[in-house]
């Protein structure tokens, strides 16, 4: 099957396409907010790969408001695809989080928050 095709807009306003799979992106967890057990989806794309490799090292951690790291959930290559990833955090205190994806040159962060 051939990768998925999204329209894009450049900045003069014309249509673009790129394909879904050269793209890295982090979606918001769901759900958000959450008691116990949150997803994450993410997508390493090839935009980040250097020419003969394959995959990229790929963090997805998770961050207390104070910054301190809590929880590391993807520590490893990754070739490009979507993964998905469940955290348990029935062993944490209840407030705002953030989580970070870091793959090649691509990083973002987003906030959750878990309630009691």
């Amino acid at each position: 099957m051939p990768p998925a095709i999204i329209p894009a807009i450049d900045i003069a306003g014309s249509n673009v396409e790129k394909s879904i799979s050269q793209q890295t992106f982090l979606a918001q967890n769901s759900p958000n907010p959450f008691h116990k057990t949150t997803k994450f989806k993410y997508q390493v794309g090839t935009e980040n790969l250097q020419p003969n490799q394959s995959s990229c090292v790929t963090r997805l951690v998770i961050y207390n408001l104070s910054g301190q790291q809590v929880a590391t959930l993807v520590n490893e290559n990754k070739a490009p695809g979507s993964y998905e990833v469940e955290w348990d955090a029935s062993q944490f205190t209840p407030g705002v989080y953030f989580f970070s994806l870091q793959s090649g040159y691509f990083k973002d962060i987003k906030k959750l928050i878990l309630l009691k």
